[in-house]
């Protein structure tokens, strides 16, 4: 978060609530990561910059969750708008907060734990699975049907960029 904005809703936060204070928490977090993109890759900041605009928190998908989880959702956008990629399909991160929410609705499938347990493993690499647990899918390639499902069901289509030309 920039250094005008940060004591500035530290002031406001009592003022405008959780909700709102955290949606200028998850906007910092998005300047952040875009700046440490634009300083690894500066030849691309015109691309990157424009991933902005489709890192609005989903606060159905993040609202009350870990900083962290939304962190690595917007590193996943900025990654995809590089290569060009779609922004519409749900990321790893999307799917681990809709995971989450939907297992205190019901009991996951033993493909969507292990699914669940994969993603958090690739996006928390301290993430370590329970004593004895082991992985099980229904099926030889349950876990891959059950993400590209995941995929479609979080899926934002108002969640697309014009490229813009990358800077020379």
């Amino acid at each position: 978060m920039n250094t005008i904005t940060a004591p500035l809703l530290e002031a406001m936060a009592p003022m405008l609530g959780p909700t709102v204070t955290n949606i200028f928490q998850l906007m910092g977090i998005a300047e952040e990561e875009i700046a440490a993109a634009i300083e690894r890759h500066p030849l691309e900041s015109v691309t990157i910059n424009a991933t902005f605009s489709v890192l609005c928190p989903r606060m159905n998908l993040f609202g009350g969750k870990t900083h962290d989880l939304y962190r690595n959702h917007v590193q996943e956008m900025i990654a995809r708008v590089r290569a060009g990629k779609d922004t519409r399909p749900g990321t790893k991160a999307e799917i681990i907060a809709a995971m989450s929410e939907a297992s205190f609705a019901a009991v996951l499938t033993a493909s969507a734990h292990t699914l669940m347990d994969r993603l958090m493993m690739e996006v928390f690499p301290e993430y370590e699975q329970p004593d004895g647990w082991a992985p099980q899918e229904e099926w030889d390639g349950a876990c891959d049907d059950t993400l590209a499902t995941a995929r479609k069901l979080v899926r934002d289509e108002t969640r697309t960029i014009e490229q813009k030309r990358r800077s020379e």
